[in-house]
């Protein structure tokens, strides 16, 4: 499908809808599972879509086991009842609260009122007081696997899993055939990152119930963490046949194709997930992070597409006077926020940290937005290095807009673009008088509200890839980007495979998403020419036999023995990733979208990459970083320079070995390690964003009346 044909299908669909910003949720393009938070329906199992893996069977439910008498005393706690039912179901939660209370007041253990007050209490953060309600509904209640499911969310929710745990496990000893029970288990076992696990119980809630919609959906997704891509599809392909016009199922289906490389056929996924949701604003961000891995798109198409996205789903939300209170002194402090799920041991934290812990804190106070759930010890440096840590993981994006607008910030960095954890409808709100895009989407964000894009000119010349962008480039002179290894992983350099072996391995650690048919053709390309070499790739995805068989096939395709090939998945051992590089004496960039981390972390080991220069940012982020680290001559102009540079790589090993013996000291003595050469450059950066801004403050209050 091309992508005029992509765009004019989503339009289609679009056309006849008006404008809403989606379900709120936070996380994005990773693929979508069945969530749960509390539904009000009577009687009714609903979950929100999208959110962490988990589902509240049902939220406020009514009785159905009263007398005709009872329910015609207006005064009786059932007529009672059925009005604070009502006004849960019209979200009047302060009303429908009260009523509860009522009707408690009149029956002490009246189980459903103590289980619909609980979920009032939960829709309103007393997770401490809706546990208590739940425990006490339990001892009464004629719905038991409902108040149980409840009740597991809520310890979930409350971030006690063991517990929510235990709970379904209770619930399955009473009623092991309680579908919902062993859909929680599986997805709280999801959420402690144990997807091997949750998945069984997953496959254990969709076999008792074959059309059971949220578990085949969790299933594909929780299978998809693992690599398991031709399962997880199988997954999502049962979904979407017992529910063809979901969103789900075909997300997740598009995200485990794209994930093994295989973006021609994720796209056409993706637009038949818009087809049946066309406002689904994380879905249609799923659909621009695999255009970015497409060989053969132009700037202009990439534009397109993402200018779209911001005309469906942010730009409605932009005010035309936001109205900031900001001071307009242009050599004031300056509160800078950072937006960012991935405060933590993430690959855009490694080049996140060294500059926020670098920038002058007499000129800049530092505000950490984080959107994410999975700190780790590395979220404690982001804290330290923060003036102020905001934990906003539950904000809505209209409620974290509206928080930052009270934080008074004056500039706003995104650092996710159209990737997972996004937040993207909060900018769209322009909270902040300078909003700025930086570092993890190698794209532009395509809304109106976005002011200004941090780049290099190298990844980006003068004049060159302007037009392609609704942000204003601003290019920082020694390169955008700034690494710091992870220091609490010591990896020494180890003596040239080569040498040793007797033969060359070339490698790629490399997202499998970006190693594509046309990138595996030119690196057979590569290995046909240098006699007896191998190749060495690396990805979660390789735990899937078939998805190895899918790439051995590839690479057979044109002429490589599959003993040439070494497949290697997920290694367990805190240094086991750095140790691999042990094995590779020289990287593969892919194309068109480069390696950024996976690069830095070869060049911190001693190995060179060879990249191969695009015509928009995600092609050029590998001439950049070389650039950076004096390492020019490993840029190739086209594909037969590439597999030139590779051959003579390989024909000079004694040069190859000194190469890599001083790789380390190379790098820490480039701008690319440079923490704080490159901290100053990016605060001068903000300093003349904010003066810009200033002025046109200044003129606007200043202009006369027309």
């Amino acid at each position: 499908m091309t992508h005029e044909a992509i765009l004019e299908f989503i339009k289609r669909k679009t056309s006849a809808i008006d404008h809403h910003e989606g379900l709120g949720y936070g996380p994005g393009p990773v693929g979508i599972a069945q969530g749960g938070e509390p539904a009000v329906a009577k009687n009714k199992k609903q979950a929100r879509k999208g959110h962490p893996r988990r589902k509240e069977r049902s939220g406020p439910f009514a009785t159905s086991s009263v007398p005709l008498a009872e329910k015609k005393d207006g005064n009786g706690v059932e007529a009672i009842f059925s009005r604070a039912l009502a006004a849960h179901q019209s979200r009047d939660l302060g009303e429908a609260e009260s009523l509860y209370r009522a009707c408690l007041d009149l029956d002490p253990e009246y189980p459903n009122a103590l289980n619909n007050l609980a979920v009032v209490f939960k829709e309103t953060g007393r997770l401490d007081e809706a546990i208590t309600c739940y425990e006490r509904a339990l001892a009464r209640t004629t719905e038991p696997v409902a108040v149980y499911n409840n009740l597991s969310l809520a310890y979930f929710q409350a971030r006690n899993p063991t517990r929510a745990q235990q709970v379904c496990r209770e619930a399955l000893a009473l009623f092991p055939s309680a579908t919902d029970s062993w859909f929680n288990l599986g997805n709280a076992f999801v959420a402690r990152m144990d997807r091997r696990t949750g998945a069984r119980y997953l496959t254990r809630a969709a076999r008792l119930s074959p059309d059971y919609f949220p578990a085949l959906v969790n299933l594909a997704d929780a299978l998809k963490g693992q690599g398991l891509g031709e399962e997880a599809i199988q997954a999502a392909r049962r979904a979407a046949e017992v529910r063809p016009g979901a969103l789900e199922p075909y997300v997740n289906w598009a995200d485990a194709l794209r994930e093994h490389g295989r973006i021609t056929e994720a796209i056409p996924v993706y637009a038949q997930a818009l087809a049946n949701q066309p406002t689904h604003a994380p879905a249609h961000s799923n659909l621009l992070l695999s255009l970015n891995y497409a060989d053969g798109r132009s700037g202009l198409e990439n534009l397109k597409a993402h200018r779209y996205w911001g005309q469906v789903h942010a730009d409605p939300l932009t005010p035309d006077a936001p109205g900031h209170a900001n001071i307009p002194d242009p050599d004031r402090v300056l509160r800078i926020g950072f937006v960012s799920a991935d405060f933590r041991t993430h690959s855009v934290g490694y080049f996140l940290r060294p500059i926020l812990e670098s920038l002058d804190p007499s000129l800049f106070q530092i505000y950490c937005y984080s959107t994410g759930t999975n700190d780790d010890s590395i979220t404690e440096y982001f804290k330290r290095a923060a003036s102020v840590w905001r934990p906003v993981a539950r904000h809505s994006d209209e409620q974290l807009a509206a928080l930052i607008l009270e934080d008074r910030i004056d500039i706003l960095v995104d650092v996710a673009g159209h990737t997972g954890g996004n937040r993207l409808l909060t900018f769209a709100r322009k909270p902040a008088p300078v909003q700025v895009s930086w570092l993890g989407y190698p794209n532009t964000t395509g809304i109106k509200a976005m002011d200004y894009r941090l780049t290099d000119a190298v990844a980006d010349p003068y004049g060159m890839t302007d037009d392609f962008h609704t942000e204003a480039l601003v290019r920082l002179p020694s390169g955008f980007l700034c690494y710091q290894p992870v220091s609490e992983i010591p990896t020494e350099v180890n003596a040239l495979p080569a040498l040793e072996k007797g033969f060359v391995t070339f490698g790629s650690f490399n997202n499998l998403s970006k190693v594509t048919p046309a990138v595996t053709a030119l690196w057979a390309e590569v290995l046909n020419t240098v006699p007896n070499s191998k190749l060495l790739l690396k990805g979660l995805v390789f735990a899937d036999p078939q998805t190895r068989q899918f790439y051995t096939d590839l690479f057979t395709q044109h002429g490589v023995d599959p003993d040439r090939l070494i497949l290697l998945s997920r290694i367990d051992a805190a240094d086991g990733h750095f140790r691999a590089y042990h094995q590779v004496d020289i990287g593969l960039d892919p194309f068109p979208y480069n390696g950024t981390t996976t690069t830095c972390e070869a060049l911190w080991m001693g190995v060179p990459v060879v990249t191969l220069l695009g015509t928009i940012h995600a092609g050029r982020v590998g001439a950049s970083l070389l650039h950076q680290v004096g390492l020019g001559h490993l840029i190739a102009r086209d594909r037969d320079a590439y597999v030139a540079l590779c051959a003579g790589l390989a024909r000079d090993l004694p040069a190859l070995a000194v190469l890599r013996r001083t790789m380390r000291a190379r790098l820490n003595a480039s701008p690319l390690r440079d923490e704080a050469g490159q901290a100053r450059a990016m605060g001068v950066a903000f300093r003349d964003m904010w003066r810009a801004w200033c002025r046109g403050r200044t003129e606007a209050t200043t202009s006369p009346p027309s």
